[in-house]
């Protein structure tokens, strides 16, 4: 079963720690500000995505905003045909927001507002592993409402320290 090794060896990574920490110790610890770095694919050790983005989670809610890909969104203007918006926003940008729990290394999120509609849909929800490690939060897509992924990958993002005084 190729297809569960990347599940397989993000469940032991993560096994250990996960032991000694309750699921409101754990939720405690996602919660807050996270800077996108990258997303990579395991089974090729690549570079996916680059761009800026970030991740919210507060009080069993979440937002999630980022820009896709390894270059900056192509600039349009005024005079863009509709075919060329949406190759902006569709493919190049996430942004989406709604509900989430946290079982162990498991996040389950249910999305409420999405820029793609599908993901709004009743009933639809994703699985993640992750894990918290320092100031580091790894994310890995492993199924949906429809089952495993086929293509497990994972996000790397750094917790946002806001400065103890005001900087305006």
């Amino acid at each position: 079963m190729p297809s569960l090794r990347p599940l397989l060896a993000l469940a032991l990574l993560g096994f250990s720690t996960v032991a000694a920490q309750t699921n409101a110790e754990r939720a405690r610890a996602l919660q807050g500000a996270w800077q996108f770095v990258e997303t990579s694919n395991p089974r090729t050790l690549q570079t996916i995505d680059n761009q800026q983005g970030y991740r919210l989670f507060v009080d069993g809610h979440f937002a999630w905003v980022r820009v896709n890909g390894l270059r900056p969104r192509p600039q349009v203007d005024s005079t863009a045909t509709s075919v060329q918006l949406w190759s902006v926003y569709e493919r190049l940008f996430t942004a989406q927001g709604g509900t989430y729990e946290v079982r162990g290394d498991t996040l389950i999120t249910r999305t409420a507002v999405s820029e793609t509609p599908a993901a709004m849909a009743a009933g639809n929800f994703n699985v993640w592993m992750y894990r918290v490690v320092g100031d580091e939060l790894y994310v890995s897509l492993v199924g949906n409402q429809a089952g495993a992924v086929d293509n497990v990958i994972t996000g790397l993002y750094t917790r946002v320290r806001f400065p103890t005084t005001p900087t305006n």
